[in-house]
């Protein structure tokens, strides 16, 4: 508001004063309101930032134990496949000792007459 404006209106100078003052009170008491809502925009702003940073981070991560997950699984599988090949050997072995026991063995027997 333009102190020319009131003045023209026919207001006294103590009341355009006065009018004046009132005013800038208000456009004040507005400019800090306003001050205030920009400094919480800000803010909110940085905070839907790390908001953003933490979910691609949490993505991320997850992804990561997804893969994990799955490197973790197929571990698991070749593991059981190694253990049943283990237990194969191990039955192999075992029949081959007791085909070689029972060979000795045989070097042992003689065979009669009859047969």
């Amino acid at each position: 508001m333009q102190r020319e404006f009131l003045q023209n209106l026919g207001l006294s100078d103590e009341q355009v004063q006065a009018v004046l003052t009132q005013y800038g009170k208000s456009t004040n008491e507005i400019k800090g309101k306003l001050a205030q809502a920009e400094e919480q925009a800000t803010a909110l702003q940085r905070q839907i930032g790390d908001r953003d940073k933490q979910l691609k981070k949490l993505e991320k991560t997850a992804g990561d134990n997804q893969e994990l997950a799955q490197e973790i699984d197929k571990l698991r599988k070749e593991n059981e496949q190694q253990s049943k090949d283990f237990q194969v050997k191990i039955a192999e072995q075992e029949k081959n000792f007791a085909i070689d026991n029972a060979l000795l063995d045989m070097d042992k027997v003689s065979v009669g007459e009859d047969g």
